[in-house]
């Protein structure tokens, strides 16, 4: 985590939030687009 995006993971430190609450909102965000795209392909179909 703090290799791969070290100004996000500073940027949350310093925003206040904790290492869980970015895991649990980055795992959101990716349902999240998951479920648009999803969504998405069956419009098409």
């Amino acid at each position: 985590m703090h290799s791969v995006y070290p100004e996000i993971s500073s940027l949350f430190s310093y925003s206040g939030f904790h290492p869980g609450e970015v895991q649990i909102y980055l795992r959101t965000l990716r349902e999240a687009a998951k479920e648009r795209l999803y969504l998405r392909l069956s419009a098409v179909s």
